[in-house]
């Protein structure tokens, strides 16, 4: 069963790491956003991989001029006026790799499931 036990934590984790790709994407355009990255490590036997950490990035992402709201200490309403803030440090084309990288690994893994699965039902057949 270690290769079910391999190949289920295996999901869990390239899903994970699908999901942090996501967010650093749907973020890309958020001032001062910072990119985070999936960690994987191997578990104990019986196997299989799960996700170590999800590190932040702490790589600068330059700067941009952005519409950020201020409070008007005269009105005392919020108002909008150009600054200077951090852009993101997402680099799209990275986390485009990194996607493909994480569904290739899922894809890969539930065909060992389903493989598992099929060789199960011929064994249960032959049995029967």
């Amino acid at each position: 069963m270690s290769s079910i036990h391999s190949a289920a934590s295996a999901l869990q984790a390239f899903s994970t790491g699908m999901q942090v790709t996501a967010h650093n994407i749907a973020n890309m355009n958020t001032p001062e956003f910072r990119a985070s990255s999936t960690v994987l490590a191997e578990s104990a036997p019986p196997g299989g991989v799960y996700v170590a950490d999800v590190q932040q990035s702490s790589t600068s992402g330059g700067y941009i001029q952005s519409l950020q709201p201020v409070e008007n200490p005269e009105t005392g309403r919020l108002d909008t006026q150009w600054q200077t803030v951090e852009a993101s440090n997402t680099d799209l084309a990275r986390e485009m790799v990194d996607m493909i990288s994480w569904q290739r690994g899922y894809e890969a893994n539930a065909v060992v499931i389903r493989t598992h699965d099929d060789m199960s039902g011929v064994l249960l057949d032959m049995v029967v």
